[in-house]
């Protein structure tokens, strides 16, 4: 799943890491019940955009419990272009004191592609965001950013695949 996102060397993220994450995947998936279907062929683009918020902030919920950060009051906004940094799809700003947080996820109306793809980069870039917001307490800095950014959508793209193989 490719997203247009420059892939970056690992760096110093190792190997133990990914191994914490796995069991909080595979295991609370399994507790939730009836939810929104993506649909199984490409809807009209108005009918998409109506479905994506709903669907979005239910997968956030799921993602949420998976990663064990119940106790953060996270919300989800949809935005345009111009409200995110140019070639992204997203972003989160935290208040660590509050656990709080905000992700904007790039709006219906702004997507070329068809409802089911744009779903899953929608959730894609959810649970990237969510990825961050987990690794937020480490350090960081300009130089550590680009192997933060690699290691996030790898990982990401690991627990969705896994996700999904259901």
């Amino acid at each position: 799943m490719f997203r247009g996102i420059m892939r970056y060397m690992f760096g110093r993220f190792s190997p133990g890491f990914l191994g914490f994450l796995l069991p909080l995947v595979v295991l609370p998936g399994l507790s939730f019940g009836a939810s929104l279907q993506k649909p199984t062929a490409d809807v009209n683009p108005r009918e998409c955009a109506q479905m994506s918020e709903p669907y979005v902030t239910e997968r956030l919920a799921i993602w949420q419990q998976r990663l064990k950060l119940e106790d953060w009051k996270i919300s989800i906004l949809m935005a345009h272009p111009n409200d995110l940094k140019p070639k992204t799809l997203g972003n989160i700003h935290w208040d660590a004191d509050k656990k709080s947080a905000v992700i904007r996820v790039l709006d219906a109306s702004d997507y070329q592609l068809g409802c089911r793809d744009m779903l899953d980069d929608m959730e894609f870039t959810v649970v990237h965001e969510l990825i961050h917001l987990e690794l937020s307490s480490l350090p960081r800095s300009d130089a550590s950013r680009r192997d933060e950014e690699y290691a996030v959508n790898q990982i990401a793209d690991a627990l969705l695949k896994l996700d999904r193989r259901k």
